[in-house]
């Protein structure tokens, strides 16, 4: 089958050609058109890769809409008085903490525990960070009001957090967040301080 040609006239105006094939509707375009439409689709592919990422996503619509806050940056108080931590690398979906630590140190079945009965900020869907996401919560300590809400001292066990993330069936992984090592510990009998997410 011939490539279609869509004839322009010279007014720079262009005639639309449709063909119906196999109970198809097509539009006939030039060979220059149909490149240009690449190179289009090509822009928008790059655009939808970059607002795939929160960040991105956040100066894209700042760029589109000077003034208005959509997208929250990382340490931003929601209205509910939760506070968003950031992006899972997990689940891809936006994480939110509890505004500070619950109250003493846990061992690692006390801390699922309490997670789960925490009923605060008007829902019931808390858990305990995964290893990921616990990092995520390290990374971004110092941002909006995340800033001097967790124990960085180092010392052990407040200075520790929780993951939900388990190395084996007598081990867990918690994180230090003085310097952001992470380390598998003995979940049954050890504590470590406990930031829930949701």
């Amino acid at each position: 089958m011939a490539t279609p040609m869509g004839p322009g006239d010279e007014g720079g105006s262009r005639d639309i050609q449709r063909r119906r094939i196999k109970g198809r509707d097509y539009v006939l375009v030039s060979v220059e058109e149909y490149q240009q439409l690449l190179d289009e689709l090509e822009s928008l592919d790059t655009a939808l890769e970059i607002l795939r990422t929160p960040a991105d996503a956040s100066e894209r619509i700042a760029e589109r809409a000077p003034g208005a806050k959509t997208v929250p940056e990382i340490g931003d108080e929601m209205e509910d008085g939760t506070i968003y931590a950031g992006v899972s690398p997990d689940t891809g979906k936006a994480m939110y903490a509890t505004p500070k630590d619950a109250s003493g140190v846990y061992d690692f079945n006390e801390a699922a525990q309490y997670a789960k009965n925490l009923d605060a900020h008007g829902h019931k869907d808390f858990r305990v960070p995964t290893k990921n996401e616990l990092n995520v919560l390290y990374q971004n300590r110092d941002k909006g009001k995340l800033k001097g809400t967790f124990n960085e001292t180092g010392s052990y066990p407040a200075g520790w957090y929780w993951s939900s993330s388990q190395a084996s069936n007598y081990f867990a992984w918690d994180q230090c967040f003085s310097d952001g090592y992470q380390y598998y510990f003995g979940y049954r009998g050890y504590g470590s301080s406990l930031r829930c997410v949701r």
